[in-house]
C-alpha cells in the first residue's frame, strides 16, 4: 500500500511539474494536419514558376499598397464565403457611427439556428464586446445583434452591405444576411481581397482582427469570459497582423489574412479549402511564393 501511494505521489509530482513547464513555454509552432506529399514537393522544385499548388478551390495573394495580384488560383470564381461575411457586417456597422458603450440584450430570436455560440438569451453586453466576439470568435449571434443594433431591419441592413460592395464596383459579391451562415453570401477571392484591403484601413477593425483574445463580462451576472481568436496563425506567425476565418458546409474552409513580408503588406484569401489544416497550409504556400 505504501509503495502504491509513493508511485501515485511521484506520478502526480511529475505531472504537475510538466504542466508548469508547459504553461511557461511559448506557443508551439503551427503544425498542419496535411503536409504536402513527396510528389508535390518535387513538382514545386521542378516548376516553381507555375505558382503554389493549392488544395483550396480559389485563392489569391495581393499587395495591399497597390492592390496588384501577385499570384492566385481561380481567383475570379464565385464562391460562398461563410463568416468572412462578418468583415462587411463590421464595415457597414461602423458607417452608422455607433455608440459602442451601448448595452444590447440577447434575445431568443438572435440565437435561433445560429450554430455554436457562447451568448445566451437575456445576457446584456456592450456593443464593444459584441463587436469583438463577432470578429474574434466569429460568433453568429453577436453578428445578428450588431446588425440589429443599427435600427435597420434585416433587409435594410443587407441592402446596406450590398450597396457598400456595389460602390466598390464588385460585381461578383452578394450578401443575403450578416453572419455568413447562408450560402447566398458569395464573392470571389480577388473581390474579397479588395474588401479586406478596404476593411484594414479602419483602425478598429484592424485592431480587433489582430487580437488573440478578448475578455468580457455580461453586465447582468458576475461571470467573466474569454473569447479566443479563431485565426491559428496569430498564435504562431509573427508576420501575420490580422485575419478572419470562415466555414460552412457549402463554402469549405475560408481564410483572409493580413501579412507583413520584407517591408510589404500583403493580403491572402483562401476560399473552399477541404479542411481546417489545408486552409493554413495553402495560406503558408501563398506567402512562401511571395518570397521567391
Amino acid at each position: 500500500m505504501k509503495k502504491l501511494l509513493f508511485y501515485l505521489l511521484a506520478i502526480w509530482a511529475i505531472s504537475a511539474g510538466y504542466k508548469v513547464i508547459a504553461t511557461n513555454q511559448k506557443s508551439p509552432p503551427i503544425r498542419f494536419e496535411e503536409e504536402p506529399g513527396v510528389l508535390e514537393r518535387i513538382l514545386d522544385k521542378l516548376d516553381p514558376s507555375s505558382g503554389p499548388r493549392l488544395k483550396a478551390k480559389s485563392a489569391v495573394l495581393v499587395d495591399l499598397e497597390s492592390g496588384i495580384i501577385l499570384t492566385g488560383k481561380d481567383e475570379d470564381n464565385i464562391r460562398p464565403i461563410a463568416s468572412l461575411t462578418k468583415i462587411v457586417t463590421a464595415m457597414v456597422y461602423l458607417k452608422t457611427s455607433p455608440d459602442l458603450l451601448k448595452i444590447a440584450t440577447i434575445t431568443p430570436e438572435d440565437r435561433q439556428n445560429a450554430g455554436r455560440t457562447r451568448l445566451y438569451s437575456g445576457q446584456k453586453l456592450t456593443l464593444f464586446d459584441l463587436f469583438h466576439l463577432m470578429l474574434i470568435s466569429s460568433d453568429n449571434v453577436a453578428a445578428r445583434v450588431i446588425a440589429r443594433s443599427t435600427g435597420f431591419s434585416d433587409d435594410e441592413f443587407v441592402a446596406k452591405m450590398n450597396e457598400l460592395v456595389a460602390e466598390m464596383n464588385l460585381k461578383k459579391t452578394r450578401f443575403t444576411e450578416p453572419s455568413g451562415l447562408d450560402k447566398g453570401n458569395v464573392s470571389s477571392a480577388s473581390e474579397f481581397a479588395a474588401i479586406f484591403r478596404e476593411a484594414l484601413k479602419n483602425d478598429l477593425i484592424s485592431e480587433v482582427i489582430s487580437t488573440r483574445f478578448h475578455t468580457y463580462k455580461a453586465l447582468n451576472n458576475d461571470k467573466q469570459y474569454v473569447a479566443y481568436n479563431t485565426n491559428r496563425f496569430l498564435y504562431g506567425r509573427e508576420d501575420v497582423f490580422g485575419g478572419k476565418t470562415g466555414y460552412i458546409k457549402d463554402s469549405g474552409y475560408c481564410l483572409a489574412l493580413g501579412v507583413k513580408s520584407e517591408g510589404r503588406r500583403l493580403a491572402a484569401v483562401i476560399l473552399g479549402a477541404p479542411s481546417n489544416g489545408y486552409r493554413y497550409r495553402d495560406a503558408a504556400r501563398l506567402l512562401a511564393y511571395s518570397d521567391k
